[in-house]
């Protein structure tokens, strides 16, 4: 268990020079998109600035990583998780929620969505979050084409 956890936003100019330790932490996330995305579609959304790095770090080093976006709707605006990958999940996800909620006030977000597999309902649940709908998938011969 670590003494302290710190999470901040990384700005884009200094993805490149953690860039390694992303990979190993967040690549595995992105590998549930089943070839809808890979790392570098994510890195290159960062460095747009179409999503938001953030870094976990305990005890001085990189521990987890995530990433979130506004999204506009016609009716409000929301703030968004996508990819979230590290270790010692449980040690840091209550700290990294409460930064994603106080970083959506701040942008005048109504609400937070994430989108993930089953698991994180559970530990969601228990902030408030609540199941709003589920995506079902079906390939289409060898999902190349």
């Amino acid at each position: 268990m670590s003494d302290e956890t710190r999470i901040s936003a990384i700005r884009p100019e200094l993805v490149g020079a953690i860039w390694p330790a992303v990979v190993e932490l967040l690549e595995p996330s992105v590998d549930t998109a089943k070839g809808k995305f890979d790392i570098e579609n994510v890195r290159d959304d960062i460095l747009s600035g179409a999503l938001v790095l953030w870094m976990v770090w305990q005890d001085k080093k990189p521990v987890a990583f995530y990433t979130t976006r506004i999204v506009e709707y016609p009716q409000r605006r929301a703030m968004a998780m996508d990819w979230v990958g590290g270790k010692n999940i449980r040690s840091w996800m209550h700290q990294a929620l409460d930064e994603m909620e106080a970083h959506a006030r701040r942008n005048e977000c109504q609400h937070l969505e994430g989108f993930g597999r089953m698991a994180w309902g559970r530990l969601l649940k228990r902030r408030g979050w609540e199941p709003e709908y589920v995506a079902y998938r079906m390939e289409l011969g060898d999902g190349q084409g």
